[in-house]
C-alpha cells in the first residue's frame, strides 16, 4: 500500500580492494549530520580519463574552510560503512514512459548494492504529489514490492480529502504515523489527484498537474536520511523540471546537505516546456535556477541546470540517459562511485563551527585529479 507524504504550505572488482582502511587511525562511529564534532567530507576522486582513483592517502589532499586551512583528521574508505539508498523517481507525464526500464534497472541496482542487512533503501515516486512507496528496508522484497508500484502520474482521479484536509474513508494510508511533515505542522492530504483541505493554515493534497521534484528530495534528506548513519545517497530518476513544490530548490538542497546526503541524478531529456524563471538562491548567493516553493507553479526551462546543481553542491553526479548510455549502464557507474568513496573527516574550530553555512574546498596536491565532493555544510538550526 502506498504511503502518503504530507505536505504543509508554510514549508565487484577492483572496488572490493579498496575496502581496507586508508589511514592506520580508527575511524570513528558516524556521528549524524554536521554538529561541533565532526563534519564528514564523502570524496571520490578521477583522473583526466574519468577514471576512478583509489590509492590516495591521507597526505594527498589540502582541505580548507572558508578559505582556512584544515587538519584533516580521520581518513578511511567508505566501502563498509553502512549504506542507505533512496530512489526517487519522476512519474509525471514527460517521463513516465520509461517506468518499465526503470524498474528493471532500479530492482537489479539495489540487489546489487544491499550486500548487509545494515544496508537500507526506500523508494519515492512524485508526480503532482510524492508517494513513499517502500519505507526503509533492507528486505529486498519489500523494495521490489515498491518498485512494482510505480505508476504513471494521473492527477485529477480519485476523490479529495474533506475540508479540514482529512482523508476520505476510503484513503489507502495506514494510519497517520504513517504521514511526513514539513516543518511547522500543516494540511494533510487527500487521495491522490484530489484537492484536501488544510490544517493549521497548510494546504492538502495537490491537485491539477505538478512535479514536486523539490518537495521529494526535501522529504527524503528531513524525514529519512537525516536520522542515518553511514553512506548515504538519493538517486534521482528525473528530467529536472518542478512545478507545484511546496519548498525551493534552496531548501531542498540544504536539507541534503544537513544529512550529509548526496544527490545523483540519472537525467531524462524530457519535454521542458520554458516557464517563468526565478532564482533560487543558495549558499552562493543567487543561482539562475527554478523558484520554486510555497505553491508558485514555476515551471523550469532546464531542468538539467537544476540537477547539475543538485549535484554538484552534494557531490554527486549528473548522468544523462540515452541509447549509448542506458539507465542500467548508469546505475553501474554510481554503484561503483559509492563503493569507491574517500571519507574525510574533520573537526571545526570556533569559526568554521559556527551556526550558518561554510565553504569547502577539497583538492589533491595532484592537480590533474578531478575532486568530487559536497559545496559546504550547514551548522545550527535551520531558518523556519
Amino acid at each position: 500500500m502506498k504511503r502518503r507524504l504530507l505536505l504543509s504550505f508554510v514549508l565487484g572488482s577492483s572496488c572490493v580492494l579498496f575496502a581496507h582502511v586508508l589511514s592506520a587511525q580508527e575511524a570513528p562511529k558516524p556521528i549524524q549530520g554536521v554538529g561541533a564534532k565532526l563534519v564528514h567530507v564523502p570524496t571520490v576522486v578521477h583522473d583526466k580519463k574519468g577514471a576512478l582513483v583509489l590509492t590516495l592517502k591521507k597526505e594527498d589532499f589540502n582541505l580548507k574552510v572558508d578559505g582556512k586551512p584544515q587538519e584533516i583528521r580521520y581518513f578511511t574508505s567508505d566501502a563498509n560503512l553502512p549504506l542507505t539508498l533512496g530512489l526517487l523517481v519522476d512519474v509525471s507525464g514527460s517521463v513516465s514512459s520509461r517506468l518499465d526500464d526503470e524498474r528493471r534497472a532500479s530492482s537489479a541496482f539495489l540487489d546489487d548494492m544491499l550486500t548487509s542487512n545494515d544496508d537500507r533503501a526506500f523508494v519515492i515516486q512524485f508526480g503532482h504529489k510524492a508517494d513513499l512507496l517502500a519505507d526503509l528496508t533492507h528486505e529486498r522484497g519489500k523494495l521490489q514490492e515498491g518498485l512494482k508500484q510505480l505508476e504513471g502520474d494521473r492527477p485529477g482521479s480519485g476523490g479529495g480529502g474533506d475540508r479540514n484536509g482529512g482523508a476520505p474513508p476510503d484513503d489507502d494510508r495506514r494510519g497517520s504515523q504513517n504521514f511526513f511533515q514539513f516543518p511547522g505542522g500543516g494540511g494533510r492530504s487527500g487521495r491522490r489527484g484530489g484537492q484536501g483541505g488544510g490544517q493549521g493554515g497548510g494546504r492538502g493534497g495537490f491537485g491539477g498537474g505538478g512535479t514536486v521534484l523539490y518537495d521529494a528530495v526535501f522529504l527524503g534528506s528531513d524525514e529519512l536520511m537525516k536520522k542515518q548513519t553511514g553512506r548515504k545517497a538519493l538517486i534521482l530518476l528525473t528530467d529536472g523540471e518542478d512545478r507545484g513544490s511546496k519548498v525551493t530548490l534552496a531548501r531542498s538542497l540544504e536539507a541534503a546537505q544537513r544529512s550529509d546526503t548526496i544527490i545523483y541524478a540519472i537525467y531524462y531529456k524530457g519535454e521542458e516546456s520554458g516557464g517563468q524563471r526565478g532564482f533560487g538562491g543558495g549558499p552562493r548567493g543567487s543561482w539562475p535556477g527554478p523558484g520554486g516553493g510555497s505553491g508558485s507553479g514555476n515551471r523550469n526551462g532546464d531542468g538539467k541546470k537544476v540537477l547539475e546543481r543538485m549535484t554538484q553542491e552534494t557531490g554527486g553526479q549528473v548522468f544523462e540517459v540515452s541509447k549509448k548510455h542506458p539507465v542500467d549502464e548508469i546505475y553501474k557507474e554510481i554503484a561503483r562511485e559509492l563503493r569507491s568513496q574517500y571519507r574525510i573527516e574533520f573537526t571545526p574550530d570556533q569559526a568554521t563551527g559556527s551556526d550558518g553555512y561554510h565553504q569547502i574546498d577539497l583538492t589533491t596536491k595532484d592537480n590533474k585529479l578531478f575532486v568530487q565532493t559536497r559545496d559546504g555544510y550547514y551548522v545550527g538550526e535551520p531558518s523556519r
